[in-house]
């Protein structure tokens, strides 16, 4: 037998009370004799484990095998306070059991006089108990209306009044909110205002911030400036001299030019004589040769000399072997002289 049932026949509110706590079913019955909590505990007349299966909510009317209900072995028993419980909580008086047996069957027609005209009697109690006290609260009633009645009178009057000062105070309430309106109107131009003039003050902060930083660029440019113009300054100087070394240079190499291209004036003035033109030659061949410092060459290059003697070979040199050797001569050193000046330039 599990503990509920042996909980519930003993009469142990305590442990009974765990079980059902516990979540034990409260209609579990035994599969032998199907008897439930509710029944092992009105066949043991125990009222109070009753009371607490029924409150947690465990079904009068289930039968055993024998068809009998908790009020069939309360009445056998004649436990009238248990059968007083189970009738009051709507047990029922009618279901019979497989002997076709009711409840009170089971008993004397004593007890079942006893119990049917004491649960009457309680009835009728109960019942005159309420009937006075109904009664009772009646006259208190009549009287609580009776004064409702004045209250409700001065109730009146005073709904009256505040509905009047409800008016004026709605009247006085959108005037208030009028000038409400009208003062947060100025209140938030006020706030616009400020925000406007905050923006305009932080914008300014920016603006001067930006200004100072173009400042200090702008000074450091001027000092950038001033030292490029310094550095430029000494470069024009170097450049000036530079310029006033080529130029005197270039005064010396036009004299140099002049003065080493003049020995072609022979040719120049007596272009159809060849004893002339051979003494020409070899003279300036003579010349190349002891000048180690190419600066015949060069003169005689720039000076357009090459082909007055290409000239001079072609006029002369059929008949005039040493002045067509001697020509060629310097027209090959002129040409060796060209291509090596242009290998130079294109390095």
């Amino acid at each position: 037998m599990a503990d509920i049932y042996r909980a519930a026949e003993s009469g142990n509110l305590q442990a009974l009370y765990k079980w059902l706590k516990k979540g034990e079913p409260v209609d579990s019955s035994l599969k032998a004799t199907k008897a439930t909590p509710l029944i092992w505990a009105a066949r043991k007349a125990h009222p109070s484990a009753v009371k607490l299966l029924i409150r947690f909510k465990a079904t009068l009317d289930l039968q055993d095998v024998n068809g009998n209900t908790a009020l069939h072995y309360a009445c056998q028993n004649k436990d009238a306070k248990t059968a007083n419980i189970l009738i009051e909580a709507g047990a029922s008086l009618s279901l019979a059991n497989n002997n076709g047996q009711c409840p009170f069957q089971l008993s004397e027609f004593s007890f079942f006089k006893a119990q049917v005209l004491q649960f009457f009697e309680d009835r009728i109690a109960e019942n005159l108990r309420r009937r006075a006290y109904i009664d009772a609260k009646s006259g208190t009633v009549d009287l609580s209306i009776g004064h409702m009645d004045g209250l409700t009178r001065d109730n009146t009057a005073q709904m009256n009044m505040l509905r009047w000062l409800e008016s004026q105070a709605a009247h006085e309430g959108a005037a208030c909110q009028s000038d409400f309106d009208a003062l947060q109107h100025e209140v938030d131009n006020v706030v616009a205002l400020k925000r406007s003039y905050e923006h305009t003050m932080l914008q300014a902060r920016v603006d001067e911030e930006k200004a100072r930083e173009r400042e200090r660029r702008l000074r450091e440019l001027e000092k950038e400036q001033d030292r490029e113009t310094a550095v430029k300054h000494e470069r024009l100087l170097v450049v000036k001299k530079q310029i006033e070394k080529i130029e005197a240079d270039i005064e010396y190499y036009d004299e140099l030019l002049v003065s080493r291209t003049s020995i072609l004036a022979p040719i120049e003035t007596f272009p159809d004589d060849p004893r002339i033109a051979h003494m020409c030659l070899d003279g300036i061949l003579s010349l190349v040769h002891a000048d180690d410092s190419e600066e015949m060459e060069a003169s005689m290059v720039s000076s357009g000399a090459k082909a007055r003697i290409q000239d001079a070979v072609d006029k002369f040199g059929g008949s005039n072997p040493g002045l067509d050797r001697n020509g060629k001569e310097l027209v090959r050193v002129l040409t060796a002289y060209e291509a090596s000046m242009n290998a130079y330039r294109k390095e």
